[in-house]
């Protein structure tokens, strides 16, 4: 289970994973989003679609000409948060710098990285997590 599906099961109050297997998750890019970072510390990310509508809504979406990429925009804590996901670093250790930077305590480090990361994985670009325990 990716990390999205931990913090989702854990969110809607299914089966509630362990502290320690959050905390060990490593969150993963979708190796197709491309980001810019602003000046002011914001950025925008451009990732491709999920995949193609189909049925009737396919069928306007290629009639409209609909890009085939979409654009998302992170304020400063986002865009801190964006650039800790290396595929390499832990919710744990991101949670850890996110305090350190932000003046968090653990508890709202957590809350926020966790619903960040949920949403995220819903929109595509948090694609995977390795690590932890299912």
């Amino acid at each position: 289970m990716g990390l999205a599906g931990v913090i989702r099961s854990w969110i809607e109050g299914g089966r509630r994973p362990s502290a320690d297997a959050v905390r060990a998750t490593v969150p993963v890019r979708n190796p197709d989003a491309k980001t810019e970072i602003r000046e002011d510390g914001s950025a925008v990310i451009e990732a491709p679609l999920a995949g193609p509508a189909k049925g009737m809504l396919g069928a306007l979406a290629k009639a409209a000409k609909l890009p085939a990429q979409r654009q998302f925009e992170l304020e400063q804590v986002g865009a801190f948060v964006w650039e800790q996901i290396d595929g390499k670093q832990s919710f744990a250790s991101i949670s850890q710098k996110l305090r350190e930077r932000f003046k968090m305590n653990r508890l709202e480090a957590d809350a926020s990285l966790a619903a960040f990361l949920q949403t995220l994985g819903r929109k595509g670009l948090v694609v995977k997590a390795k690590g932890g325990r299912k």
